[in-house]
């Protein structure tokens, strides 16, 4: 979980039922904890699963959502991957 200014940005994980990670969603709250945004990342059978890929691949999704305008709105995308990366750095310390 890391914030952007109003907005809460939380990972979950859902698993099969031999308890195996299988997905991971993104959720963006905002101030009232109300979903905004919200979008997946699927691992495939085949593949290990890797939290690292799945929240970044989850998250990319998630902010498409939320900021679909590439040209007008990549500040607000930028701060949502620095304090993405941030929170990272701080989990690894």
């Amino acid at each position: 979980m890391f914030k952007v200014d109003d907005y809460k940005v939380v990972f979950r994980y859902t698993r099969d039922s031999n308890k195996r990670p299988i997905a991971t969603q993104c959720v963006v709250l905002d101030k009232t904890n109300s979903v905004i945004a919200r979008d997946n990342a699927y691992c495939n059978p085949v593949d290990q699963f890797n939290r690292e890929v799945g929240r970044k691949l989850a998250l990319a999704r998630t902010l498409r959502t939320l900021f679909p305008r590439r040209d007008t709105e990549l500040e607000y995308r930028k701060r949502f991957w620095n304090a993405y990366f941030k929170m990272r750095a701080n989990h690894n310390q």
